[in-house]
């Protein structure tokens, strides 16, 4: 469903809630009837703020409830008064965040009992457009603690915010404020791109850039830094480099090199997805001289061009990534850190080395995990899967491939799923499945305008001749067939049922394990 179909589902509980027919369950008449007797004993400052808080789609902190509660009829430093009263008295609750601080909560029924009292008093444009500009403020505060290095407290705060961000933003595009929703774009998009909602992500950027407007540059050039995002991790690199490119002429203009040389990086990225190193070599590269000029660390775009080489299958990657991951600790990046360690650790994969390898993948885990991005976690777990495999432990192989495959986020680019499978039809015993996986990642690839890395389709190779000469070449033919047919979501679920069964397999009968 699209973002606007998720929130206008969850604004019929109510009049699910409060319908006419007498004869709904009786459960709902008394919980109804609970309800409008505690409301009925509120003071009439608390009522107004108790529908007020009727506008936050889940738990919201103090600090939000102030900017959404006052006007002119409530004072700021009297709403937390206010919301202590309606925790004593049930029509609140209160709750722990993530960073141990109190917010607070409105239980869904009694939620939709205040939002439809805030509709009937005609005060909710006035709150929503309060509510949509608080968390545009709290974008941009988040977009700014990411870029200075606490990702990990910007995520765990997006996290808890993500439907009040949600309902933001329908605000903002239903009400074609295009400027607003512009904003929460911009301050949203890396979290999106980090915390894995990229198709949602994808989804409001385009509702944004469907809203005729004239936009401020430096805003128009925020939500395209979004918009490129959210296409490129979502497979459509060729529409990312041309929003990307509007961008970089906009930093151009706008005599931002820092922001230009985020852009540059970007554009590079996508150009490599697109097949065009060459092109994607000459932005990065200006990139990091753009970023060292500005004083910042250009881990990132170095550890860009190595990705580059190693996907072209040209020398230097190793070195790259390791300047890369030195000019990273030297600044204390931990997610450049991060990053850059899991790309080393992959580039020794690639050159036949995995026992090097292992500690840097190991630690570039952890170090995601800390940082609570999953598409990082998810991607170490499919490399360290490689290097099991080559130890010749298949069954903890298959333990990092099913971590990886059923992770929320399965990487940052849109053939992650293709290529677990693939390293999966390298791992399981049972070769009917193994061919059919075979079959899926031959095909995904196939569909693709650019061509995977020499690595990628070595590796398949392979395990295709391997699998036709154990099946036979008639039995191999139907499954890698079979296989091609099957959607995305149908063999992913084909590869996770296949590596469970090889793990259970193992760990009931660990003596019958074949070589």
């Amino acid at each position: 469903m699209s973002p606007h179909q998720i929130d206008s589902r969850l604004d019929e509980r109510f009049r699910l809630l409060t319908g006419t027919d007498r004869s709904s369950d009786e459960r709902h008449q008394t919980l109804l009837s609970t309800i409008e007797w505690s409301h009925g004993l509120l003071e009439e400052n608390e009522r107004l703020a108790f529908r007020r808080l009727g506008m936050f789609g889940s738990d919201f902190s103090l600090e939000a409830a102030e900017a959404v509660c006052a006007d002119a009829s409530i004072l700021e430093f009297d709403v937390i008064e206010l919301v202590t009263a309606l925790v004593d008295k049930s029509m609140v609750t209160s709750v722990s965040s993530t960073e141990g601080d109190t917010r607070y909560l409105l239980l869904e029924s009694i939620r939709a009992y205040a939002s439809e009292h805030l509709g009937q008093a005609g005060e909710q444009p006035a709150t929503a457009e309060r509510h949509a500009r608080y968390y545009t403020r709290l974008a941009a505060d988040l977009q700014h603690r990411h870029r200075t290095g606490d990702l990990a407290g910007a995520l765990a705060v997006f996290d808890e915010e993500e439907d009040n961000f949600r309902s933001s933003l329908r605000h903002a595009i239903d009400h074609r404020d295009a400027l607003l929703a512009a904003r929460l774009v911009d301050g949203l998009g890396y979290l999106w791109y980090a915390g894995g909602v990229h198709r949602e992500g994808l989804e409001w950027c385009r509702a944004v850039f469907e809203i005729p407007a004239d936009l401020p540059d430096d805003v128009r050039a925020g939500a395209l830094h979004s918009y490129a995002s959210m296409l490129g991790v979502n497979g459509l690199p060729e529409q990312a480099i041309e929003v990307m490119t509007e961008e970089v002429v906009l930093r151009r203009r706008l005599a931002d090199p820092a922001r230009l040389a985020s852009a540059l990086n970007n554009l590079g990225i996508f150009l490599q997805d697109a097949g065009d190193h060459d092109a994607a070599e000459v932005a990065l590269r200006e990139a990091v001289d753009a970023q060292r000029d500005c004083g910042q660390s250009a881990a990132l775009m170095v550890s860009g061009i190595a990705f580059g080489h190693l996907q072209a299958g040209r020398p230097g990657a190793e070195d790259l990534y390791a300047e890369a991951l030195a000019e990273a600790t030297r600044f204390d990046d931990r997610y450049a850190i991060a990053q850059t360690m899991m790309g080393l650790g992959e580039a020794l994969v690639r050159s036949g080395r995995p026992g090097e390898a292992r500690p840097h993948l190991v630690e570039s885990r952890e170090r995601f995990e800390e940082l609570n991005v999953l598409a990082g976690v998810s991607e170490a777990d499919r490399l360290l899967a490689l290097v099991h495999r080559a130890d010749g432990d298949r069954v903890e192989s298959a333990r990092c491939l099913l971590a990886s495959i059923t992770s929320p986020v399965q990487g940052w680019n849109d053939e992650a799923p293709a290529w677990a499978v693939q390293i999966a039809a390298s791992v399981i015993d049972d070769l009917t499945i193994a061919a059919t996986l075979a079959g899926a990642a031959t095909a995904d690839y196939e569909r693709r305008t650019v061509r995977q890395a020499p690595f990628i389709l070595d590796d398949l190779d392979v395990t295709r001749r391997r699998l036709a000469g154990q099946l036979g070449d008639e039995e191999f033919s139907r499954c890698m067939r079979a296989g091609a047919r099957r959607t995305r979501t149908e063999f992913v679920d084909i590869a996770i049922r296949g590596l469970g069964a090889f793990i259970d397999a193992h760990d009931h009968h660990p003596d019958e394990l074949g070589p």
